[in-house]
């Protein structure tokens, strides 16, 4: 791995960790300081629960994405690397006993962290779903309430 791999992959890592705590931290929060004794409040308040575990979730990934790059990313290219070389001499290439218990480790790591990461992205669908509900939900009660305003007006006047 280059440097500029290694720069870059820290970066994203720590920006993915702490911004997941933060967000985390904030909808907390959220979660804490408000009443919840109207519809309203409840809907804020399990929005917050809904994106603090979107942040969790997110410090998870990154937590996930820092342990691979640390330990995992090298084992796998030297495997590669070795997997290369015996295509390129022709010779048939088989992993030794700790190196398939290390393929396994890889490929159910990866699937894993691909299974997080579905999860976040169910999480984020679930919280825009529930937030266009919510809106379409004012929206309705907003023309409800114009409309028996008006028809109410209406009758004064008739």
């Amino acid at each position: 791995m280059t440097t500029g791999q290694q720069v870059f992959g820290l970066a994203l890592v720590a920006g993915m960790a702490l911004i997941g705590l933060w967000t985390a931290w904030r909808q907390g929060s959220v979660v804490a300081a408000e009443p919840g004794d109207t519809p309203e409040s409840a809907f804020f308040r399990a929005q917050a629960v809904r994106r603090m575990v979107i942040g969790l979730l997110l410090t998870v990934l990154g937590t996930m994405l820092g342990f691979a790059m640390i330990l995992l990313e090298e084992p796998a290219q030297v495997i590669a690397d070795m997997r290369d070389e015996a295509d390129r001499w022709g010779i048939l290439f088989h992993l030794d006993d700790s190196q398939e218990r290390f393929a396994a480790f890889y490929g159910g790591f990866w699937l894993a962290f691909f299974l997080v990461f579905f999860l976040l992205l169910a999480f984020l669908a679930w919280d825009v779903w529930k937030l266009r509900s919510f809106r379409l939900g004012l929206r309705r009660g907003i023309l409800e309430e114009k409309r028996r305003m008006a028809s109410g007006r209406g009758g004064a006047a008739g």
